[in-house]
């Protein structure tokens, strides 16, 4: 592995070096937001490359502004810095080599110049002689669109050694690899918390849940149906009940046909009325829709009205705002069937239209 880093990475890293390297990748994969990354790599990187500051930079070398974190905490920006460094950057010869490259391998000043030519610069002067700071070794995290992020590890007494540059270069890729997942990850949960707080706006009890019965999400609406008519697994809350898990279960094709039965609504009954489950869409994630039904109209009332069993289930449903093709959905007959009961009943009440049915029942409960 070693070799493909090029003649300057040759240097051999003693087992006490790698163990320290092998656990700074494994712990930068860690899930961290992306505002929180740069704090983490300047206050990590010393485990595995000694210096006095470590220092993390983005710099738009088109706008000439910088952003900068940096370790330890105790250092103080000097005034006017990030503008100094920003205006300064070309003037270290890293820089413009990784803008022209791409090439983001560590690189020291002295790879291109003089030290003491460097030092006659405004940047070293105004920038890095008031930190004390006088060696540099830096790699390239990304170049792209005019911003160039680096990691630069910065000493005042002693140059980097090739091993530490070796360290260096064989973390680059990784730290690299983390930093995507870090906006990914970031990106993920200011979707997730945008969703959720779209969902809160939304009033209607809506859910989306797995054919298993694991819910994905759920409005406000849906969560407090879901408590009080026992929805929800007693022990397992992020799964629907046992009925529930059931009712969504894919049903049985008949030999006969390949068109499956059409999905009833589920109806589940409380003290305070009944909540309806209907799926309104199938596949990998069922979308729910519950709706709650107070208990304002009795059966046991409605057949005061002397209807056969068939049109009081019908008036009963009529009474509770259903329309017709819902109530043949609930009672499993056709269309045209309910139609026909609903014509019955107004001949049997003395009435000619669906409110004043509903007027009958209500004055009865």
């Amino acid at each position: 592995m070693l070799k493909s880093l090029g003649e300057a990475a040759m240097a051999r890293l003693s087992s006490r070096e790698l163990r320290r390297l092998l656990d700074f990748i494994r712990d930068s994969y860690a899930l961290r937001p992306h505002s929180e990354f740069p704090d983490y790599l300047v206050t990590s990187v010393g485990r595995i490359v000694p210096g006095d500051i470590h220092a993390y930079n983005e710099i738009c070398t088109e706008r000439k502004q910088a952003i900068a974190k940096w370790a330890p905490s105790s250092v103080q920006m000097i005034p006017d810095g990030f503008s100094i460094l920003a205006r300064h950057a070309e003037e270290n010869p890293v820089v413009p080599y990784f803008e022209r490259t791409g090439d983001g391998r560590p690189k020291k000043v002295t790879d291109f110049i003089p030290l003491g030519q460097f030092q006659h610069c405004a940047l070293h002067n105004e920038f890095y002689l008031p930190f004390r700071i006088r060696y540099h070794l830096s790699t390239a995290l990304t170049s792209r669109r005019k911003t160039l992020i680096t990691l630069t590890s910065h000493r005042w007494k002693r140059d980097f050694s090739e091993s530490e540059r070796t360290t260096l270069d064989l973390i680059r890729p990784h730290v690299v690899q983390a930093i995507e997942n870090a906006r990914i990850y970031s990106s993920a949960r200011k979707e997730a918390a945008s969703r959720q707080a779209a969902l809160e706006t939304v009033q209607q009890p809506i859910m989306a849940v797995t054919v298993s019965g694991q819910i994905r999400w759920q409005t406000e609406a849906a969560r407090t149906l879901c408590r009080e008519y026992g929805l929800l697994h007693p022990t397992r809350i992020e799964f629907l009940s046992d009925s529930m898990r059931e009712w969504l279960r894919p049903r049985q094709v008949s030999a006969e046909s390949s068109i499956a039965a059409a999905r009833l609504p589920l109806d589940v009954h409380g003290l305070g009325g009944s909540v309806f489950a209907r799926k309104l869409s199938e596949g990998g994630e069922i979308l729910l829709s519950l709706e709650k039904q107070s208990r304002g109209v009795e059966i046991n009332a409605i057949r005061a009205l002397g209807l056969n069993k068939r049109r009081t289930e019908v008036l009963g449903w009529v009474a509770r705002g259903k329309s017709n093709p819902e109530i043949a959905d609930i009672l499993n007959i056709s269309v045209r069937t309910v139609h026909k009961h609903v014509e019955r009943i107004y001949q049997d009440l003395g009435v000619d239209h669906r409110h004043a049915a509903m007027a009958k029942v209500f004055t009865l409960s």
